[in-house]
């Protein structure tokens, strides 16, 4: 009876591809990242050039080498902070962008970007005080920012000793200590559930009052103050001011004052000053720009 040779009936996986192995028909190798197929027998004949021998069944990515992300999807570079994107007809890469930016969608049909938060009302500066007698703030303010006003936030301020709060100007690194007026009215709910109203006015004096009445170095009080740009001096240079103090047994003590530096002038900082050359002992002030 004839015999038939059928050969192979499937496909017979070598793994690796080895020069020194024989290898026959419908044998499977990988080699170089790629699978190939063995279309003629022979020894030492390389899949990756020796096309009469193998043919390539299954191809690895850019590369060949390793089969990461970055080869699948074409990534030239995988620095930290890339972000890769369908620009609409390959993967495109974003670099990383400045501190603080934020990606941004340009909506359909445009690619993602970095930006900058735009706000109308924006911390531009914040100091924690735990030293000294004095907090300054200098080239915070200017004609050219956009800002229209600024607000001053000052938070759980605490003296070292019974003192006040005192705001004056500050141009080119110096603080201003002449012309101001001010005037303030005090509301106080004693300890014993009585009230008081005071009034009071200061005229050539060397700064503006914050909380009128002495704080004792026990309370906690919070200052609200705005004030037009004072880089421009057609805005003026006056300020409103709200504070609060509380005492456990003296009560609430909260008193406004608005105040001005007489002549035309400009500024671009301010010093929030302790009556008194002793410490603050906590004091956390935040300016924020209004557009």
């Amino acid at each position: 009876m004839a015999q038939v040779d059928i050969g192979k009936i499937k496909i017979v996986w070598k793994n690796a591809w080895n020069s020194g192995t024989a290898y026959t028909v419908d044998d499977a190798v990988s080699h170089s990242g790629n699978s190939y197929i063995c279309i003629q027998a022979g020894t030492n004949q390389n899949p990756s050039t020796a096309t009469a021998y193998w043919s390539i069944m299954a191809s690895a990515g850019s590369n060949g080498t390793n089969g990461t992300d970055a080869d699948l999807l074409n990534i030239a570079s995988t620095a930290q902070g890339d972000i890769y994107y369908n620009n609409g007809s390959a993967i495109a890469r974003l670099a990383p962008g400045t501190a603080s930016q934020v990606l941004q969608s340009g909506g359909a049909g445009a690619n993602p970007s970095w930006g900058t938060v735009s706000s109308d009302f924006v911390r531009i500066a914040n100091l924690n005080v735990t030293t000294g007698s004095s907090v300054n703030f200098n080239s915070v303010f200017s004609s050219s920012d956009g800002y229209q006003s600024y607000f001053i936030k000052i938070h759980r301020h605490k003296p070292g000793g019974t003192r006040w709060l005192k705001f004056r100007w500050r141009d080119s690194g110096s603080t201003l200590t002449n012309n101001y007026k001010w005037k303030t009215t005090g509301f106080r709910n004693k300890g014993d559930n009585s009230e008081s109203t005071d009034n009071y006015h200061g005229h050539s004096q060397a700064f503006i009052p914050l909380t009128y009445w002495s704080q004792r170095s026990d309370g906690i009080s919070f200052v609200t103050i705005d004030l037009g740009n004072p880089s421009i001096s057609s805005n003026g240079h006056m300020i409103l001011a709200s504070a609060v103090v509380f005492e456990s047994d003296n009560g609430v003590l909260r008193n406004e004052t608005g105040g001005v530096r007489d002549g035309i002038a400009t500024y671009d900082g301010f010093e929030i000053h302790d009556s008194s050359t002793t410490n603050f002992t906590n004091m956390d002030v935040s300016v924020y720009g209004i557009k």
